[in-house]
């Protein structure tokens, strides 16, 4: 069992050991320079960064089985790219390619017309079927 005297003496090493956690948290967020924030920004995009797949012949022979068939039935596609390290995925039906200018045009689920959308920067295409009930 402690004394009053070990006791008071133990209240008062937490609380000055609290006391000084605190002024260094307040000192570490004082020195954080705009420099500092916009490098740290700058680490964490780099990170979330991700390379471009470099896509074997049989993967794209099949990007371009998918598309000849979103084509043919009329069928919506989820459309994946990859754009400035990130991918991302538009859906919709396609409605026609340009093989000139390496482009497709598609319209998405509200019938809207979207595109275009760079042939080289497709990374996958997956055909959607819906379920009637």
């Amino acid at each position: 069992m402690m004394s009053k005297e070990e006791f008071a003496e133990r209240r008062y090493q937490v609380f000055e050991s609290a006391k000084l956690k605190d002024r260094a948290n307040k000192w570490a967020m004082a020195m954080m320079m705009t420099e500092h924030v916009d490098l740290i920004k700058k680490e964490i995009e780099q990170q979330k960064f991700i390379e471009k797949p470099m896509l074997e012949v049989w993967e794209l022979q099949g990007i371009q089985e998918d598309l000849e068939t979103s084509i043919q039935t009329k069928c919506d596609a989820d459309i994946k790219i990859w754009k400035d390290g990130q991918f991302e995925v538009y859906r919709g039906g396609i409605n026609k390619i340009n093989e000139n200018t390496r482009q497709i045009y598609y319209s998405d689920p509200f019938g809207k017309s979207c595109g275009p959308i760079n042939l080289d920067s497709i990374v996958d295409i997956e055909p959607v079927e819906y379920i009637e009930f």
